[in-house]
């Protein structure tokens, strides 16, 4: 494993953990409906969207990470040819999450698309790369 490639698997799994602290604020009541799910709750998320930012926050985004990390070989053996098949499916995932954050109707929703496109860009790197 390069140095270039487990500083961007790193870089992945820190935004991933970001984003996963901040679905687990969201579960915990935190008022931040309007920058989540569309902004159609502003303030704090009904039960149903704190259930699924719980399951986004603690199992989705920690996982993925945990993958990025160990497909890129900082834990664990590194490359799989299922590994690199995953980063293509993720980057299809985080692109598509790129554009639906850019023509979201809450303006502040918007602020999660910079984060996706670099999400995007370093699974597509890893997949070519590895």
């Amino acid at each position: 494993m390069s140095r270039d490639m487990a500083a961007i698997a790193i870089i992945a799994a820190f935004l991933l953990g970001v984003i996963s602290l901040f679905q687990i604020a969201l579960a915990a009541g935190v008022p931040w409906g309007a920058a989540s799910w569309g902004g159609r709750n502003p303030g704090k998320l009904p039960k149903g969207y704190r259930i699924g930012s719980a399951v986004a926050g603690l199992l989705f985004y920690p996982g993925v990470a945990l993958l990025v990390l160990r497909t890129a070989g900082v834990l664990g053996e590194g490359t799989s040819s299922g590994g690199v098949a995953v980063l293509w499916v993720l980057a299809a995932l985080f692109g598509l999450s790129t554009v639906i954050n850019l023509i979201s109707p809450s303006r502040v929703e918007r602020i999660w698309a910079p984060a996706a496109l670099i999400l995007t860009a370093c699974f597509v790197i890893l997949a070519i790369r590895l």
